[in-house]
């Protein structure tokens, strides 16, 4: 009869699925759509492309990567963070959170009266060929928005000219992960001052359309509010 430490050894050799092991898995699938900073945040490149739940899964699943590579020390992320690297309006980010509890692809843990989440892991794979479908679904005929190939996964620095992705989508991505964050449009701002900034910051010459119509999506979205005529309209968050 097989002794109790030899059974525990065919149980942890033949039976138990690591944690690393799907990330491992599923890396190639996962850098389409996500980069990674060293300080542990999560870039989604897809966002534009996606609705709010799934721009928060893929969060989470990048979050996990982030633990893997030693950028953090913990794969659950809280509302404000969510709130803060999606650039999420006030108001939007708890009733998408629920939905995902309720269909279980997020759970929650209470700590000192904070609130985080993660994403099961056994449902990574899961998630990725999801979003990978939905995005299937609504790819443009251009080249605009192919993911990128070949990169790794960490979020790549300023570069000095928009590739790969559309201008506006560029711009977008630039405002929602560098702009939103830091409180840039607590201060009203016009299509001018924001391409100004843009330039200043990445030197990169956008068109004053691209700027417009970017800045115009958030609005759409509820991120950003405007007054003004057309033409003249100045952006600031609610």
């Amino acid at each position: 009869m097989q002794n109790q430490g030899d059974f525990k050894s065919r149980i942890l050799e033949e039976m138990t699925v690591s944690y690393s092991s799907k990330l491992e898995k599923n890396f190639e699938l996962a850098k389409q759509f996500i980069r990674l900073t060293p300080e542990g945040t999560v870039d989604v490149l897809v966002r534009d492309r996606l609705p709010g739940k799934e721009q928060i899964l893929l969060y989470l699943v990048g979050k996990m990567y982030a633990k893997e590579a030693g950028y953090v020390t913990d794969e659950n992320v809280g509302n404000n963070e969510l709130r803060e690297q999606l650039g999420f309006p006030v108001g939007s980010l708890l009733p998408f959170l629920k939905e995902l509890r309720d269909e279980n692809l997020v759970r929650q843990v209470k700590r000192e009266n904070n609130v985080y989440h993660a994403v099961p892991p056994a449902l990574i794979e899961e998630i990725l060929n999801s979003v990978s479908k939905k995005l299937s679904k609504t790819q443009p005929a251009s080249s605009d928005h192919q993911p990128e190939k070949n990169v790794p996964l960490r979020a790549k620095q300023n570069t000095n000219a928009p590739k790969a992705r559309g201008e506006a989508s560029l711009v977008l991505q630039r405002l929602q992960t560098e702009f939103l964050p830091e409180g840039y449009f607590k201060k009203p701002r016009n299509t001018a001052e924001v391409r100004s900034e843009l330039e200043s910051r990445f030197h990169i010459k956008f068109l004053s359309r691209k700027v417009s119509q970017a800045l115009g999506e958030l609005h759409d979205r509820g991120v950003l509010s405007r007054v003004g005529s057309k033409y003249e309209f100045q952006y600031f968050t609610p």
